[in-house]
């Protein structure tokens, strides 16, 4: 998969192939920038974490993580199977796959809802998106099988239920 998509990326953008500076030292490598780019939407932490271990300034960092998520999204073999909704049949095949593994018939696996907090919540918003915490937030829900397969990710909007939320 990682292969897959460096190479769609190469295809269509100079910044993912491998080149050579003028002083005739190779540059940094595409699956450098690559695992640079997936620590930051994995761990969820920002690029200038990262700034002394991978040896890149702040700008190519925002870079990797722009290009990225542009390229999965563009990059239609990983899209048509990682980025598609979910069919009927995957919600049978999901909700059997459960009923199996916990004996619970009619039930999705695992459904979270995690309170991010927003801390560059624009000052107007700050009164919807405040709950009894005194920090603005908003929700994430997502679903979740025994794969590790994401069936359904959303951000929640202020005044929603997020734990209530039905699965069609």
């Amino acid at each position: 998969m990682v292969e897959t998509l460096v190479t769609h990326m190469a295809k269509r953008h100079s910044f993912w192939r491998q080149t050579v500076c003028r002083a005739g030292k190779p540059m940094i490598c595409p699956y450098v920038k690559f695992l640079m780019a997936m620590k930051m939407i994995c761990c969820g932490v920002s690029g200038n974490v990262f700034v002394d271990y991978f040896q890149m300034g702040k700008t190519t960092t925002r870079r990797c993580f722009s290009f990225i998520t542009k390229g999965i999204v563009s990059c239609h073999p990983l899209a048509n199977k990682y980025l598609r909704r979910p069919s009927k049949s995957d919600a049978r095949n999901v909700d059997s796959m459960h009923e199996r593994v916990h004996k619970i018939p009619g039930m999705m696996r695992s459904l979270d809802d995690t309170k991010v907090h927003w801390k560059r919540c624009p000052t107007a918003w700050k009164g919807q998106f405040q709950g009894h915490e005194k920090y603005a937030g908003i929700g994430l829900e997502e679903v979740v099988d025994n794969n590790l397969w994401f069936w359904h990710a959303a951000f929640g909007f202020p005044g929603t239920l997020n734990d209530i939320n039905i699965w069609e």
